[in-house]
């Protein structure tokens, strides 16, 4: 008999311990969430003027294409930057050098300009990222739309009196910019 109560009580001390191992509980919530951003992208062709002679380089004109895709309600604005230089006489313009021969550096190259074109400006408007009004302020949009870029060659910079400007591949790199 004494045994059964030995039994007995652990059974009964087992069961109270289970009892207040879980006395309660308590429950809570907690989020998962993300947000998705309006993105826009931008993608833009290079322009390339061909091959000539210094005379027949001068005048050239090429066009190329911008897309910009953004949601239709977003606004955005495109600005071309990249190096260019306010002369003395007033002009701000970019420049094409040759790369491979550093002593020509600012004494050779072509001067250009680059506008936004479109149909209801066929002339163009000088197209710049807003830094100088003579070079031209960011192109404004909403939505999704095809630029067009056109690049003219003005004239020879040529402070090196040569009558023609060496041959060689003369380059210039435009940063195109899309903010929205």
């Amino acid at each position: 008999m004494i045994m059964r109560m030995v039994t007995f009580g652990s059974l009964l001390a087992a069961a109270i311990y289970a009892l207040n191992a879980h006395a309660g509980q308590q429950t809570t919530s907690m989020t998962v969430d993300a947000e998705v951003i309006e993105v826009c992208s931008i993608s833009a062709s290079n322009i390339n003027f061909g091959s000539g002679t210094t005379t027949q380089l001068i005048g050239t004109t090429q066009s190329t294409q911008i897309a910009v895709s953004c949601p239709d309600n977003m606004d955005w604005t495109v600005s071309l930057g990249g190096d260019t230089e306010e002369r003395t006489y007033g002009r701000m313009l970019r420049y094409i050098y040759p790369p491979d021969e550093p002593m020509y550096f600012e004494a050779i190259g072509f001067e250009y300009a680059l506008k936004h074109i479109d149909s209801t400006n066929p002339v163009g408007t000088l197209w710049g990222d807003g830094s100088s009004t003579k070079l031209g302020d960011p192109v404004s949009g909403v939505g999704e739309k095809v630029l067009v870029a056109q690049a003219s060659i003005l004239s020879q910079l040529n402070f090196i009196p040569l009558p023609n400007l060496p041959a060689g591949q003369y380059t210039d790199t435009v940063t195109v910019t899309l903010d929205y």
